[in-house]
């Protein structure tokens, strides 16, 4: 007997259980971070999750691999529908069943990219150094990048005077360098002249002048950005003056970790002695402990040392366009040494501009227009009704004409298409989901699947009736088969494809629901109400239900100790030793066989005469 309360209770069931897996697929009952709408977010918003992305997997991703890894770790899920279809077509063609950090293939260069490929770059190592008055000579080190093992290269270089003067506080030189193929750096060696005279700082310029390429070898040369060095003069014959070496520093954030820079503290106008000078970080839009980490203590010069640096490290924010800043400040010279006093700039202070990567603002730029592409798709394959029916009409759903891995339909496609194409039809008439929010897909579907559950209840009752097969065994085997085995191929799916099993769970939660406590509770409370109304009891017979739902419960037991078990042996439910695997699926397997087994001898012993 059901009564009111009863069937109540589980018509209930179905939007509690149906709430519970929304709140697990948006990530509301689980630690993970909950799923955004990446498609309504602005460049700034997104580039902090790519940093993220970046962070977890590295830096040696792909644009496409960039923008599956957004939506996959964060953007919204696939739907129960989307992995019922990757279930039936493959996994092939998803882009995120492809390893994070697998190498992505592109078309190679043609015979005329690769020419105009072969530039080679000549420039300095550095663009300045400082050195002491009595060093005797300085080695400058030029540099080759680019094409570097196919052709000759000539450059010219000479010195040009500045405060210093050539013949009295170094040896004007000029000459030739010669870079031979896989040749990658030659040396300029230029004498200081050291005098006892007590001078201020004098500074000198190195300059490359010309340069020749290998045309025979279709080799072009050209100077970098450095090509000229400065190099300044420091007098040993004092304690000197502390200050700067640029009093505006900008860095670019390393999205994928942090960043250490240097921040060089110069000293001139002397070098005799030890001196030392404090130092210390003050916050202004960049703050300490999030955008950098707080610096402060002494830097110690030793007797004859020029300069010493300050290491500051950037953490990475996923910045898009905005600019942080904050100051390192000096103060509290000892040794005898001063601050360094000029009118042009404050010496004492070096503001460190934090700026965002202009390559990795055109990265996101890139990855953003890739990921605007699949959303775009998707909208106008959903407000296309009619496209539904042509893809019903289509061997393997559509992908027929552009699947080039799984090649031209085989015979066996077009026998199985010609099965399931009133099926196909019918469904293809239920309305995309950008009518009324989706409620009249939702509902339509609903309707939908009632029917082919009513259809495949009726069509097992009949095959039963023929073959003379109890209808309860037909109901544990043909029609929960026929209702749940797109599922279980939708939830392995889910399970392969996420980094959680939430898509699994949800998916088998909100089937259950439909097809138990939706199927079930909805009958069962209109037929009480009903018989309620007519002062009578709404009456199911039980049979065998009871012992069938004992078995079902200690088969579950069973199957709930295997994946604990597998958790403690292997660290998770999914995967592990092949040994192990084989022998999960063998018990899990022979857990379902028992239950049909056990259930179906307790109904034929319960059979009467006339049921046989």
């Amino acid at each position: 007997m059901v009564e009111l309360w009863e069937a109540a209770v589980t018509f209930l069931l179905f939007p509690v259980l149906t709430t519970l897996s929304y709140l697990a697929d948006i990530g509301m009952l689980s630690k993970r971070e909950p799923k955004i709408q990446l498609s309504a977010m602005t460049h700034k918003e997104i580039s902090y999750y790519e940093m993220k992305v970046l962070q977890k997997y590295g830096n040696g991703l792909s644009d496409e691999q960039i923008a599956d890894l957004l939506q996959k770790e964060f953007g919204q899920e696939a739907s129960r529908a989307a992995y019922r279809i990757k279930a039936t077509l493959g996994a092939a063609k998803d882009p995120l069943s492809r390893p994070p950090g697998s190498a992505q293939v592109y078309p190679s260069p043609s015979e005329g990219e690769k020419e105009q490929s072969k530039v080679t770059t000549i420039q300095f190592a550095s663009s300045s150094y400082t050195v002491m008055e009595s060093i005797g000579s300085l080695e400058i080190v030029v540099e080759r990048s680019g094409t570097v093992d196919e052709g000759a290269v000539k450059v010219a270089y000479k010195t040009v005077d500045g405060s210093a003067e050539g013949g009295k506080d170094f040896e004007s030189t000029e000459g030739l360098l010669e870079f031979a193929p896989g040749v990658k750096s030659h040396s300029i060696m230029i004498p200081i002249i050291n005098d006892a005279d007590l001078e201020k700082d004098e500074f000198f310029k190195v300059q490359l002048v010309e340069i020749v390429g290998d045309e025979a070898a279709g080799v072009r040369a050209e100077v970098g950005d450095r090509k000229e060095c400065e190099i300044r003069i420091i007098d040993d014959d004092a304690p000197g003056q502390l200050c700067f070496q640029t009093s505006l520093l900008k860095v670019a954030e390393d999205r994928a970790e942090d960043r250490v820079v240097q921040v060089i503290v110069e000293r001139r106008n002397g070098s005799r002695g030890e001196v030392g000078i404090s130092y210390k970080t003050e916050d202004d839009s960049a703050k300490s402990g999030m955008d950098y980490e707080e610096a402060a203590g002494t830097l110690t010069l030793k007797d004859g040392q020029a300069e010493a640096t300050i290491e500051i490290v950037i953490k990475p924010c996923g910045r898009y366009e905005a600019q942080e800043k904050f100051r390192v400040l000096l103060e509290e010279p000892t040794g005898g040494a001063t601050l360094v006093e000029s009118q042009e700039r404050d010496t004492a202070t070096c503001t460190v501009v934090i700026e965002s990567d202009a390559e990795a603002r055109d990265r996101l730029d890139r990855v953003v227009k890739l990921m605007h592409m699949n959303w775009d798709n998707t909208a106008k394959g959903n407000r296309r009704w009619k496209e539904q029916f042509i893809d019903a009409l289509s061997v393997r759903g559509g992908d027929d004409d552009d699947d080039d891995e799984a090649g031209p339909p085989s015979t066996f496609d077009y026998f199985i298409h010609g099965l399931s194409i009133f099926w196909k039809l019918l469904f293809a008439c239920i309305p995309p989901p950008d009518y009324c929010d989706g409620w009249l897909c939702f509902f339509s579907a609903l309707m939908a699947i009632g029917v082919v559950t009513t259809f495949i209840s009726d069509l097992a009752n009949l095959v039963g009736c023929c073959f003379g097969i109890p209808a309860e065994i037909m109901a544990i085997t043909i029609v929960a088969l026929g209702t749940s085995l797109p599922d279980t191929f939708a939830s392995k799916t889910a399970a392969t494809q996420d980094p959680y099993a939430d898509a699994s769970i949800g998916n088998v939660t909100g089937s259950n629901s439909v097809n138990v406590f939706l199927g079930l509770g909805l009958p069962w409370l209109m037929a009480a109400v009903y018989w309620q109304s007519q002062n009578g009891v709404f009456e199911v017979k039980a049979g065998n239900l009871g012992i069938g739902v004992a078995v079902f419960c200690c088969c579950a037991l069973v199957a709930i100790m295997v994946l604990s078990a597998r958790r403690k042996i292997c660290g998770g439910e999914l995967g592990g030793p092949p040994l192990l695997k084989w022998v999960s699926f063998g018990v899990l397997i022979s857990l379902w066989v028992i239950y049909i087994v056990v259930s179906s001898l307790v109904v034929i012993s319960n059979l009467g005469p006339c049921d046989r």
